[in-house]
């Protein structure tokens, strides 16, 4: 028979002697008592944990019960739910406090915060902020909006009943310091308080520092960030950044940002709008998002106060937006993966009035101006120099710079470049399905109708990719006005309303330029 168990000196282990005269001695995580360990006291939200101060908080995950889930009717804290055990703690903060949570579990961890513990309705309900990425351990940060207690989950994917919650907390006051204030602590070095006045971090300056601010900004943080009023063409090489802003799965990009990062900062006007458009190696994934109020140095962006974003599968991203009044925007060139940082990105930046959306004209003697749909000017080259608002020699390798369709058979190859993408799904009175996207290179020519008349127009190639569309003007996204499915051949006719130019784009649904695929326009008008 074994000794009765008692509790050493020490109060979070439970010892007990063994038949062999060993003494063997166990974690007691909640303390030691009468010679057994506490019970646990958080596993609901009755006993939930305080853990204000802060600190690293350890438990065996077999110690508690599958009691709540992050998604209950389609409202959830992360985008997903949880079907393991969970453990509950709690934070008393004041409004603007910040909290850093980090959580280590066996398997996949989840991490969600709340306003209200009580039934799976209304925690899901009163979410302040969620994370269920593949990252281990998960992460997520917060701003207290208002003054209160917060219940943190420690939550798994799977129903796991072995290992550890490992949670790490660290909370920072707000008050610490004066909300972006900025100084010089020395002649190189930058000390900046973050928006929530919560602390104030040191940085070292390239250029030194005068006046609150590096004379060579480097873009590696909010507080020194590159200035992109009125716009321009930077490049960043991200693998000179260092991590300094992580959303989450549910921020406004719908993906974690884990890797490096650049930010921009741009002055806006009333009536102006943003065209932010970033270009990396084929390999990369960029992320591009705006914030309206910088977190700080070596601080994380809080979802909310991410106003817009973007990113979408491949190597390159576009963002447009419009101020309601005088800003100040930080964009911010960021990185899904750690793994993937290398390599020089291209961040295209046109910040200013826009122009009116459709207009051609001849900037010089040599060079087609453009207004696209967001109001942002673009340039194209001229065959022929530039008059009229036209090329003497079109191509057709744009949609401005268009070429008049002959009646009977017009041909072509695929060499060129993809000047028109109206991307999936529907497009004016178009409809793309999901392997329908124009990602190839395209063609396009025009014909000018008159109230009755009708375009018919057939098309083949020797590309099993090809397809044809109807637009009636170069910004496409809206005006769309027939299309074929993809294909080596497909047939289209349009009749006018009213006195109309109608452009007949030529596209492929396969990416690449390749002069090997050719194909035969046949047009006619009755």
């Amino acid at each position: 028979m074994y000794p009765l168990a008692n509790c050493p000196a020490w109060p979070v282990v439970l010892g007990r002697a063994t038949t062999y005269g060993q003494y063997d001695v166990s974690p007691c995580f909640f303390g030691c008592a009468a010679g057994a360990c506490n019970p646990t006291p958080n596993d609901q939200c009755v006993g939930a944990l305080d853990v204000t101060t802060g600190g690293q908080f350890r438990a065996a995950v077999n110690l508690y019960q599958n009691d709540y889930d992050p998604m209950v009717s389609m409202v959830s804290c992360t985008g997903d739910d949880a079907a393991g055990r969970d453990a509950v703690y709690k934070m008393t903060l004041a409004q603007g406090d910040f909290v850093d949570l980090k959580l280590q579990g066996p398997t996949d961890p989840v991490l969600y915060v709340s306003t209200v513990c009580g039934t799976n309705d209304a925690i899901a309900a009163a979410c302040v902020a969620g994370a269920d990425d593949s990252n281990t351990p998960e992460g997520l940060s917060f701003v207290a909006p208002i003054a209160g207690t917060y219940y943190i989950f420690a939550d798994l994917d799977t129903t796991s009943t072995t290992g550890d919650f490992v949670l790490d907390v660290e909370r920072r006051q707000a008050g610490a310091c004066t909300p972006n204030a900025r100084a010089c602590v020395d002649a190189n070095t930058l000390s900046f308080c973050d928006n929530n006045g919560t602390q104030s971090i040191s940085v070292s300056c390239l250029g030194g520092c005068v006046g609150g601010r590096c004379g060579q900004p480097t873009g590696d943080s909010c507080a020194d960030p590159i200035d992109a009023t009125g716009g321009g063409l930077f490049s960043v090489n991200l693998d000179n950044f260092t991590n300094d802003y992580t959303l989450t799965s549910t921020s406004c990009v719908g993906f974690d940002t884990p890797g490096n990062d650049a930010v921009f900062k741009i002055d806006l006007n009333a009536g102006d709008i943003l065209d932010a458009r970033v270009a990396g190696p084929s390999s990369e994934n960029p992320a591009l998002y705006l914030v309206d109020n910088c977190g700080g140095i070596r601080d994380q962006i809080t979802d909310h106060a991410c106003i817009d974003g973007n990113d979408v599968t491949g190597a390159t991203e576009t963002l447009v937006y419009t101020p309601s009044g005088p800003e100040t925007v930080y964009l911010v060139v960021d990185s899904r993966a750690t793994f993937s940082d290398d390599g020089v990105f291209a961040v295209d930046i046109f910040a200013g009035p826009p122009c009116a959306v459709g207009q051609i004209s001849c900037l010089d003697a040599d060079t087609l101006a453009y207004c696209e749909q967001a109001g942002r000017e673009t340039y194209y080259p001229c065959t022929g120099g530039c008059s009229n608002g036209a090329c003497g020699t079109p191509t057709g390798d744009a949609c401005i710079d268009a070429k008049p369709a002959v009646i009977g058979a017009n041909t072509g190859d695929f060499a060129g470049t993809n000047a028109l993408d109206l991307g999936t799904g529907t497009s004016g009175a178009c409809t793309f399905d999901s392997g329908e996207a124009q990602v190839g290179t395209d063609h396009t020519y025009y014909v000018d109708l008159t109230a009755g008349q009708t375009l018919n127009a057939s098309f083949t190639t020797n590309s099993s990719f090809g397809i044809m569309y109807f637009t009636s003007d170069c910004a496409g996204q809206n005006t769309c006005l027939k299309d074929t499915p993809d294909g080596p051949s497909g047939t289209l006719s349009y009749t006018a309303t009213t006195s109309e130019r109608v452009y007949i784009v030529i596209d492929r649904t396969l990416s690449g330029s390749e002069s090997f695929y050719t194909y035969t326009l046949n047009v006619s008008v009755n």
